[in-house]
């Protein structure tokens, strides 16, 4: 018989809690700490259309391996308590943008990115969010996807 529960959606801490030795760890981003990323485990359907991905991406000579992992965190969310604020950038420029505050010091112009709890963001939400998240969330975000589909961090590292 087969069994379900390694191929349903599993709920992972987005920051590790404990090291190698069950160590507890401070940690790395503050305020964090309950942030969880629901990690849905790929169907066939959706190994089938990642292949045609690479397929497509192996291509386009400008492709780089981050669009890859972006496209593997879109097969697989199912969902996150993330909310995240960051730096809000110029839309032509995708420079920073600042303002004054009332003592005339320059302060980033903050934007809050909300993802849902749910999983039910289209494709273009996702994306919308996503890219504006630092790289350090995506790589841990990743890295909580490898632990559930760890033959596509094999098959990345191959291709």
């Amino acid at each position: 018989m087969l069994q379900a529960s390694a191929f349903l959606p599993q709920q992972k801490w987005l920051l590790p809690r404990e090291d190698d030795d069950g160590n507890p760890l401070q940690p790395e981003i503050p305020g964090a700490e309950d942030v969880w990323v629901r990690i849905v485990p790929p169907s066939w359907e959706d190994d089938n259309k990642r292949q045609q991905f690479i397929a497509t991406l192996a291509k386009n000579e400008d492709a780089t391996g981050l669009e890859l992992v972006h496209y593997e965190l879109w097969l697989t969310y199912g969902g996150t308590n993330l909310v995240a604020l960051v730096g809000k950038r110029d839309p032509e420029t995708s420079r920073p943008i600042w303002e004054q505050d009332k003592d005339g010091n320059w302060i980033p112009v903050g934007e809050e990115v909300e993802f849902d709890e749910a999983g039910r963001l289209t494709k273009a939400e996702f994306d919308e969010r996503i890219y504006k998240l630092p790289s350090r969330i995506i790589e841990l975000w990743y890295g909580r996807v490898l632990e559930v589909v760890p033959a596509w961090g094999e098959r990345f590292r191959r291709a």
